[in-house]
Protein backbone atom coordinates (compact mmCIF):
# COMPACT_ATOMS: atom_id res chain seq x y z
CA UNK A 1 0.00 0.00 0.00
CA UNK A 2 2.65 2.59 1.23
CA UNK A 3 4.01 1.72 -2.71
CA UNK A 4 0.78 2.48 -4.29
CA UNK A 5 0.58 5.78 -2.36
CA UNK A 6 4.16 7.08 -3.05
CA UNK A 7 3.31 6.16 -6.95
CA UNK A 8 0.19 8.08 -6.97
CA UNK A 9 2.07 11.08 -4.84
CA UNK A 10 4.23 11.37 -7.30
CA UNK A 11 1.96 11.43 -10.66
CA UNK A 12 -0.33 14.24 -8.70
CA UNK A 13 2.41 16.25 -7.09
CA UNK A 14 2.73 18.88 -10.61
CA UNK A 15 -1.21 19.33 -10.34
CA UNK A 16 -1.03 19.84 -6.59
CA UNK A 17 1.89 22.11 -6.85
CA UNK A 18 0.35 24.20 -8.66
CA UNK A 19 -2.70 24.81 -7.06
CA UNK A 20 -0.98 25.30 -3.76
CA UNK A 21 -1.79 21.84 -2.53
CA UNK A 22 1.08 19.38 -2.44
CA UNK A 23 2.18 20.74 1.35
CA UNK A 24 -0.77 20.04 2.60
CA UNK A 25 -1.53 16.26 1.05
CA UNK A 26 2.07 15.60 1.79
CA UNK A 27 1.62 16.14 5.62
CA UNK A 28 -1.82 14.04 5.53
CA UNK A 29 -0.02 11.32 3.70
CA UNK A 30 2.81 11.44 5.89
CA UNK A 31 0.58 11.51 9.02
CA UNK A 32 -1.45 8.25 7.48
CA UNK A 33 1.37 6.34 6.78
CA UNK A 34 2.66 6.69 10.00
CA UNK A 35 0.00 6.11 11.90
CA UNK A 36 -1.84 3.70 10.11
CA UNK A 37 -5.98 3.61 8.71
CA UNK A 38 -8.51 4.08 11.41
CA UNK A 39 -8.75 -0.04 12.13
CA UNK A 40 -5.03 -0.42 12.56
CA UNK A 41 -5.62 2.68 15.20
CA UNK A 42 -8.72 1.00 16.96
CA UNK A 43 -7.07 -2.69 17.02
CA UNK A 44 -3.53 -0.91 18.14
CA UNK A 45 -5.27 1.44 21.45
CA UNK A 46 -7.49 -1.88 21.95
CA UNK A 47 -4.70 -4.56 22.42
CA UNK A 48 -2.25 -1.80 24.29
CA UNK A 49 -5.09 -0.59 26.61
CA UNK A 50 -8.32 -2.01 26.82
CA UNK A 51 -11.49 -2.04 24.35
CA UNK A 52 -12.92 0.77 26.07
CA UNK A 53 -9.66 2.79 24.81
CA UNK A 54 -10.36 1.66 22.07
CA UNK A 55 -14.16 2.57 21.57
CA UNK A 56 -12.96 6.15 22.96
CA UNK A 57 -10.36 6.47 20.01
CA UNK A 58 -12.77 5.92 17.52
CA UNK A 59 -15.71 8.08 19.13
CA UNK A 60 -13.20 10.90 19.69
CA UNK A 61 -11.94 10.31 15.78
CA UNK A 62 -15.59 10.55 14.75
CA UNK A 63 -16.34 13.91 16.29
CA UNK A 64 -13.58 15.46 14.95
CA UNK A 65 -11.91 15.87 18.37
CA UNK A 66 -8.22 15.94 19.31
CA UNK A 67 -7.10 12.19 20.70
CA UNK A 68 -4.96 11.72 23.46
CA UNK A 69 -3.87 8.32 24.67
CA UNK A 70 -2.40 8.04 27.97
CA UNK A 71 0.75 6.10 28.06
CA UNK A 72 0.47 2.82 29.45
CA UNK A 73 3.17 1.70 32.45
CA UNK A 74 5.53 -0.28 30.78
CA UNK A 75 5.22 -4.22 32.42
CA UNK A 76 1.32 -3.43 32.57
CA UNK A 77 -1.24 -5.91 30.71
CA UNK A 78 -4.49 -4.06 30.15
CA UNK A 79 -6.96 -6.29 28.39
CA UNK A 80 -4.87 -8.42 26.57
CA UNK A 81 -5.18 -8.84 22.55
CA UNK A 82 -8.38 -7.38 21.17
CA UNK A 83 -10.27 -9.84 19.08
CA UNK A 84 -13.46 -10.04 16.94
CA UNK A 85 -16.73 -8.78 18.29
CA UNK A 86 -19.49 -11.35 18.41
CA UNK A 87 -21.72 -10.69 15.57
CA UNK A 88 -19.16 -8.00 14.02
CA UNK A 89 -17.72 -8.75 10.67
CA UNK A 90 -14.21 -9.56 11.60
CA UNK A 91 -11.02 -7.92 10.46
Amino acid sequence: MREVLHGMAVRLRPALEAFGDWEHVHELLARALADGSAAHRLRRAAQDEDLLAGVALLVAETRGAPVVRAAVPTGTIRGGRAGPVAGGAGT
